[in-house]
């Protein structure tokens, strides 16, 4: 048997990963906590926040300046790694696959919102 704290589990083992999500004006407070977690955090931070779809985003660069932890906007079918922190691109919700794969969805709004907490805490949940 794997480390359950392993980000890299098998199948129908756990996996260790933080998901934290934001609703709009929440950017000083995943600024305060991501800027509390450590160098080599020992597992992959995921984050969705609720951004204007219309406009390019620099959330990546605005956590990142207060993170100790590499920030990037989460990418179609990276593998989430430890010590990273992902966030979901704008009008796309986050979701978690086993062994940590990370997908993009453009499908339906949930609650009028694209992306979805719900979703993404639902997929880590499965994963």
């Amino acid at each position: 048997m794997s480390d359950p704290q392993s980000p890299l589990a098998e199948p129908g083992e756990p996996y260790g990963i933080v998901a934290i999500a934001a609703s709009a004006g929440g950017i000083t407070a995943l600024g305060r906590v991501l800027g509390g977690l450590p160098a080599g955090f020992p597992v992959p931070v995921v984050v969705v926040q609720h951004l204007d779809p219309r406009h390019k985003t620099i959330i990546a660069e605005v956590l990142g300046r207060r993170a100790k932890l590499p920030v990037v906007l989460a990418r179609e079918g990276d593998r989430a790694e430890p010590g990273m922190i992902y966030v979901a691109p704008p009008n796309h919700h986050l979701l978690v696959e086993a062994k940590g794969v990370l997908v993009l969805s453009s499908s339906e709004l949930v609650h009028f919102l694209r992306p979805s907490a719900d979703l993404l805490f639902e997929s880590v949940a499965g994963a």
